[in-house]
């Protein structure tokens, strides 16, 4: 699994058996991180609720409408902790 420097693996702490009351307000939108070869892993974009693969880009659309193309591919997805990876092509 890919992580930002610092983060631990897996589930927040403290969210185990809670539900959807235990993650916050944030229901359907996620972080989508960007990777390269390295392992190195930056945020791109908070809060993305629609994206779209189209060949070799993947295009977000955040929460305020706000939309960003990056050449690359879905790496990874956990749609339990909003968190969701691209790998640069």
């Amino acid at each position: 699994m890919y992580r930002k420097e610092g983060e631990k693996e897996g589930r927040k702490e403290g969210t185990e058996g809670k539900g959807l009351k235990g993650r916050g307000s944030r229901m359907c939108e996620s972080n989508v991180y960007l990777t390269d070869d390295a392992g190195n892993c930056r945020l791109l974009m908070e809060s993305v609720d629609v994206i779209i693969p189209d060949g070799d880009n993947v295009t977000l659309r955040d929460i305020m409408n706000k939309t960003m193309s990056v050449k690359a591919r879905i790496a990874e997805m956990s749609l339990v902790d909003h968190r969701i990876v691209l790998r640069e092509e």
